[in-house]
Parts: C-alpha cells; structure tokens; sequence
C-alpha cells in the first residue's frame, strides 16, 4: 500500500537520505575561475548554469524518488505522460524524442522496457509505412492516471517558494536561456 494520498494538497515529502548538492559553487572556486580565465568567465553565467545543472538532478532524484511507489522512475513516467497528453494518442519514435530531449536510439530502448511491461504498444502508421506510432496501452493509461496527481502535488510543494508569477517568470527565463543556446551553437556550427 503506498503511503501517498490521491489528494495532491497532502502529498508528503517522501523520508530519503540526502547526499550533500550544491546549488551554488562556493565564492573561492568562483574567484578562482575569475583569475585563471579573465577574459572569458562571467560570474552570473556560470552561477546560473550550474544551478540549473545541480536542480535539474535534484528533480530527477526527487522524482524518482516520489514515483518508485508506481513502480516508476523519472524517465519512464517523462515517456507516459508524453503520450497521455499527445494530441493523437500516439506518436512516432521521432516524435517522443523531441519531447524527451533524447536520441533515436535511447526512445527505442525505453519503449521496448515500456512494451515489455506492459505500458505502451506499437503499431505501424496508418500513413508512412516506414515509422511506427507508440501509444499508451490501458495499464499505462490507468498508471499515469495514478501516478500524475502525486507527481503533480510534488511539483507543486517544491516550487511554492515561488509566486505563480514567478514561476511563470522562471519558465519564461529558461526558454529564452534555451534559444540563446540553440542559437549560439547554430551559428558555432
């Protein structure tokens, strides 16, 4: 029996072990980097990146952490909930790697794990005879139906040190972070 409610308003913090991460590189490592590259190293760049590094590991660790209950880490529930929300109720493996953030390859291997368990099925398209369309099975659907309202609760309560208006800031702020990357390694290119 899994201790969570279906009420995300009283979702508690899982009890874990914390390792020590670091937010924030201490000032010393920061001097440091500001004197051996002093032409190149601007100090909120690289306070700002490595935040984003050290909270995008937390979510993930947090994640996996709030999902184990359904028998689910952060990776699987990203690839259910990717098709649960899709607009067609399936999608190519081209498709989820958009929405992953990942390759070809490493989308083929989780939906393999996926279908195997029983999650996903594929199908070929009813279009384009060469691709194949993913869509949740009904115990990947009833799963994330489960698991999402915890999740969500999750979200929630961690972000609430913000505004709704700052989180929607925050949101705004690393898009654009987003397209100033894809922009400048365009043009390295």
């Amino acid at each position: 029996m899994s201790h969570y409610s279906d009420d995300p308003a009283s979702v508690k913090r899982p009890a874990r072990k914390q390792r020590k991460q670091l937010l924030r590189l201490p000032d010393e490592m920061l001097v440091k980097q500001a004197a051996r590259f002093p032409e190149t190293f601007e100090k909120h760049s690289i306070v700002a990146l490595f935040a984003l590094r050290s909270l995008a590991q937390r979510i993930n660790d947090y994640t996996n952490q709030a999902l184990a209950p359904f028998g689910l880490n952060a990776a699987k529930f990203n690839y259910l909930m990717v098709l649960y929300v899709s607009p067609n109720d399936a999608m190519t493996l081209t498709e989820l790697s958009e929405f992953i953030h990942t390759s070809n390859a490493t989308v083929t291997s989780m939906i393999t794990a996926l279908e195997r368990e029983g999650f996903v099925q594929r199908r070929a398209h009813d279009v384009d005879g060469r691709s194949t369309l993913v869509s949740l099975s009904d115990r990947g659907r009833a799963l994330v139906e489960q698991a999402a309202p915890v999740h969500h609760g999750h979200w929630a309560a961690a972000l609430a040190e913000l505004s709704i208006d700052e989180r929607a800031q925050l949101a705004d702020l690393i898009i654009r972070a987003g397209v100033g990357f894809d922009r400048h390694f365009a043009e390295e290119s």
